[in-house]
């Protein structure tokens, strides 16, 4: 058995009480934790109180913020997601200030000791190998930055040494903004020999209101460097289709055809927007609105799907929806059934297409339930990927914030595709960002 988490955030990797335990220690402003929480929930977190019992010795206080790092309140949707998982970002070194200016003691003492217990964490998963992502702060002055990503790398690697714990792995979340900002960054580290931890590159976080058309850049510098440096390779991996409450549903496929045939990343992040059966799509409010531009480039991209082997009478009712422009720019769109139906149509084409690309697709059955607002796991994209037969694996994504783990996502899985299809989607080792890139097959003696 070679379990293997290949999509797992570090900072939403934590055990709500080890963390409360963690931050209880220390002098940490809380005031930005709670008020993005406040401003999403209209209630109050009560982080502040939580560390204050912590500090008590109240036993119950752990149990307490796992509680709130997982109950959504009944709201769906990223951002109600991201809210909660900025309670723990927001209380970690990385939001401490001094880190924008330089090394911080306490970054150095936190991030070997929460990649320890992430780990320890997998070894009670029986993991064999974990990929965890890492999103740095924006703003970080360069040598900052470097240090951090060499912090980070070290600790991976010094946690895969014990016999008994998972392969450890770091994968670098890049701003989707000004990814070729950064890259230089890290790309140093990897010539210098101070990066061997960090095995991917990342696109995560908000996508809405980012165009992936800003990632060619980025996507063909790194192929170059993959070329030129196949002992340093890294995957690509991008986040794209999770969530789209403010996009077009014909706008949500596109940026996943244009991830996959454009950017060609190794693997695709979620892509649940390709996945979404009928009965989703009915529940879903018949307006949306997105940017005026938005909706241009997918009509430019239905156009082209049509000459692709899209049926052309889905195709022409699409093309001719209707989208009423708003004084803002932004267009609103009328979901009728028979558009709805066209939509499941393009969303079944761009499936045929990503198999026979070869995509493999992560997918979080937890997170994607929760973020999506699914009625029921029948609706999961899994189902319809499976059916048009694209790779797919099983990942845990934010363990902390979905009360889950690698086993209990397959488990969660499991009553819909059986125990052995469930089980083998968390043992993709073959799909690992080391041997996607090649940089195993480089490094191998023969």
């Amino acid at each position: 058995m070679q379990r293997c988490d290949l999509h797992r955030h570090l900072y939403g990797s934590v055990d709500p009480a080890w963390w409360l335990a963690h931050i209880a220690g220390q002098t940490v402003d809380l005031s930005a934790a709670e008020q993005t929480y406040f401003l999403r929930y209209q209630r109050h977190a009560g982080l502040s109180e939580l560390r204050a019992r912590q500090r008590r010795g109240d036993a119950q206080a752990g149990s307490d913020f796992a509680r709130i790092l997982a109950d959504a309140h009944g709201a769906s949707g990223f951002e109600a997601f991201q809210a909660r998982h900025d309670l723990i970002t927001w209380s970690s070194a990385l939001a401490d200030p001094q880190l924008l200016r330089r090394p911080s003691a306490r970054a150095a003492a936190e991030i070997p000791a929460l990649v320890a217990h992430v780990a320890e964490r997998g070894r009670g998963e029986a993991l064999a190998l974990m990929e965890l992502r890492v999103m740095l702060p924006a703003l970080l002055r360069p040598a900052v930055e470097s240090w951090l990503w060499r912090l980070i790398s070290d600790a991976c690697l010094k946690e895969s040494q014990p016999a008994g714990r998972p392969q450890v792995r770091a994968v670098a979340s890049l701003p989707r903004s000004r990814a070729s900002a950064h890259w230089p960054i890290l790309r140093d580290c990897l010539l210098a020999g101070e990066a061997d931890g960090i095995v991917a590159v990342d696109f995560c976080h908000r996508e809405e209101g980012q165009d992936p058309r800003d990632l060619l850049a980025f996507a063909a510098e790194l192929h170059r460097f993959n070329a030129e440096h196949p002992r340093l390779a890294l995957a690509l991996l991008v986040h794209v289709g999770e969530s789209f409450e403010r996009l077009g549903f014909e706008s949500a496929l596109r940026r996943i055809h244009q991830v996959q045939f454009q950017l060609q990343p190794h693997r695709l992040g979620h892509a649940c927007a390709a996945g979404l059966p009928l009965g989703y799509l009915r529940r879903q409010p018949r307006q949306r609105r997105e940017a005026g531009a938005e909706w241009q480039r997918s009509r430019d991209w239905i156009a082209s799907a049509a000459e692709q082997g899209f049926a052309a009478e889905s195709a022409r009712r699409l093309l001719n929806a209707p989208a009423s422009p708003l004084p803002s720019g932004s267009v609103c769109h009328d979901y009728d059934q028979q558009r709805l139906e066209d939509v499941a149509r393009l969303a079944a084409w761009l499936r045929q297409e990503l198999a026979k690309a070869g995509a493999i697709i992560e997918v979080c059955p937890s997170s994607n339930r929760a973020i999506l607002g699914l009625a029921a796991l029948d609706e999961h994209p899994l189902l319809q990927f499976l059916d048009s037969h694209i790779n797919c694996l099983i990942g845990s994504d934010d363990p902390a914030l979905f009360a889950t783990s690698l086993p209990q996502e397959a488990a969660l899985m499991a009553p819909l595709l059986g125990d052995t299809q469930a089980n083998a989607l968390i043992e993709r080792r073959e799909w690992a960002s080391e041997i996607l890139s090649g940089r195993a097959a480089a490094r191998s003696p023969g």
